[in-house]
């Protein structure tokens, strides 16, 4: 009789333990489904690092309420919406930096910088990019002449962009979205990586001493 309750006990401890189990997958991968795979989830609070890039709201990044803090280097954040655009520099030494409310299709722009987003009240979900090709596309400073037109020199798009030699400015003729960034190679006096650039059609992609590489995104 003793080891039929001794049985009865391990059994049920065993059928508790997979309940857990299963469910704790579960709310994994709902996670990992509504979030992009993003590690939203870190303890009661939900955080994201972010380097140099632009942002949007429902595809990047949840709608919320966020606390941003500096981690590294020195630029500025500028917060696209509806209702206009605000600017943030940061530098180096800043703590807690700011106090943002992101709505859908929002465009959040690091420009130099990394942050830590850290958001409480997340209202809305991620639908990641998809369907990128990953087509790679060189682009030198010295065959930029007046810039290379969108659409007709490089196909409209969004891309990844990476400083591939030298350094100076590059910028694109849209305004949130686009790039407006000093670039550098070595990463000493720009960001190597600039990520999410939407480029549409008869915008103009100037180079001023440093050649690229683009990726579709």
């Amino acid at each position: 009789m003793k080891n039929n309750k001794k049985n009865s006990r391990v059994f049920l401890v065993a059928v508790i333990t997979i309940i857990v189990l299963t469910v704790t997958a579960a709310g994994l991968a709902w996670a990992v489904q509504s979030y992009g795979g993003a590690p939203w989830a870190v303890g009661r609070w939900r955080e994201i690092t972010l380097d140099s890039g632009n942002y949007t709201t429902g595809i990047d990044l949840p709608p919320g309420e966020y606390s941003v803090s500096l981690v590294d280097g020195n630029g500025k954040l500028f917060h696209a919406s509806q209702g206009g655009q605000t600017e943030i520099e940061l530098s180096g030494g800043s703590a807690e930096a700011a106090k943002l409310a992101i709505a859908a299709d929002d465009i959040i722009t690091l420009n130099g910088i990394k942050l830590k987003l850290q958001c409480k009240n997340i209202q809305g979900t991620v639908t990641p990019r998809s369907g990128s090709d990953g087509k790679v596309i060189p682009v030198t400073a010295a065959d930029a002449g007046d810039g290379y037109v969108i659409g007709r020199d490089i196909p409209a798009g969004v891309f990844s962009v990476k400083a591939a030699a030298g350094s100076g400015r590059v910028t694109s003729g849209t305004s949130a979205g686009g790039i407006d960034v000093d670039m550098d190679s070595e990463g000493l006096t720009g960001v190597i990586e600039f990520y999410h650039v939407e480029l549409f059609d008869g915008d103009v992609l100037l180079l001023d001493g440093v050649d690229i590489i683009m990726v579709r995104e």
